[in-house]
């Protein structure tokens, strides 16, 4: 599954720190896979970068929705300029580092108890 790939389980590939994929995955003759579902998996197996969803459905009741699926860190309308979306994606990477260092604190303080 591509969650491998992403999570580095590949021979050749690196684990990766941002993750940008669309909403809607539509591949002819295929199941259709939604960028959500993917975002909690890597949620689900531990996946400490951040993820991206680009969806032309990007009115803020769309974001807030596609917002609240664990994993999902930041919401890019395709109508946005490139500026607009860099400045949203770096964002939302600083948001993500300094959870993810709470966290570290956090469960390092917990296992020394």
């Amino acid at each position: 599954m591509c969650t491998d790939y992403v999570l580095g389980n590949v021979s050749g590939f690196a684990k990766a720190d941002i993750v940008i994929m669309d909403q809607n995955l539509d591949y002819a003759g295929q199941e259709m896979l939604y960028g959500t579902h993917i975002a909690a998996e890597l949620h689900k197996r531990g996946f400490m970068g951040i993820l991206v969803i680009m969806s032309a459905n990007s009115s803020r009741l769309e974001e807030a929705i596609y917002k609240k699926v664990p994993g999902v860190d930041c919401v890019c309308g395709k109508h946005l300029t490139i500026n607009h979306k860099n400045n949203k994606i770096i964002s939302a990477w600083f948001k993500k580092q300094e959870f993810n260092k709470k966290k570290a604190k956090f469960l390092e303080a917990m296992s020394s108890e």
